[in-house]
């Protein structure tokens, strides 16, 4: 079974907790940016309270579900089904549930959920050179 940790929000394959820390980083960045974003120009250019409330609402479960997506993908690399990432849905438990999920090992062998991930961090291959033969012209 391939891997499929790069597909971000894809329910199927293994998450490893480099990765997920990564990702779970990013989208807190993201939406603590984009909900401040909105605070500080949506009170002047929002036709209602109501407006922001819903922009934000939105964004909050948007957010939710990318961190659910990625839960999911780390339990499976702990051989568990994804249910139990539900919990990230409930305000506060659900942001520690998924911080606590970044500090739990995952299998070392392949499971029913895929391989051992892969860490999507780039990696430097050496260089492998060799020799060409040159001639001069005179």
């Amino acid at each position: 079974m391939k891997n499929s940790n790069s597909h971000f929000f894809s329910l199927s394959g293994r998450l490893d907790r480099q990765s997920y820390t990564r990702r779970y980083i990013t989208i807190l960045v993201l939406t603590i940016c984009i909900v401040g974003h909105i605070l500080l120009t949506g009170m002047q250019h929002a036709p209602s309270i109501e407006a922001l409330v819903a922009m934000i609402g939105t964004i909050w479960l948007i957010f939710h579900f990318s961190l659910w997506v990625q839960a999911v993908k780390r339990l499976h690399d702990q051989g568990k089904e994804g249910t139990m990432a539900l919990l990230v849905f409930i305000p506060v438990a659900g942001l520690i549930y998924a911080l606590v999920l970044a500090f739990i090992k995952g299998m070392d062998t392949a499971n029913q959920f895929g391989d051992i991930p892969d860490t999507d961090v780039i990696r430097l291959e050496p260089l492998e050179i060799q020799e060409s033969h040159t001639i001069a012209v005179r």
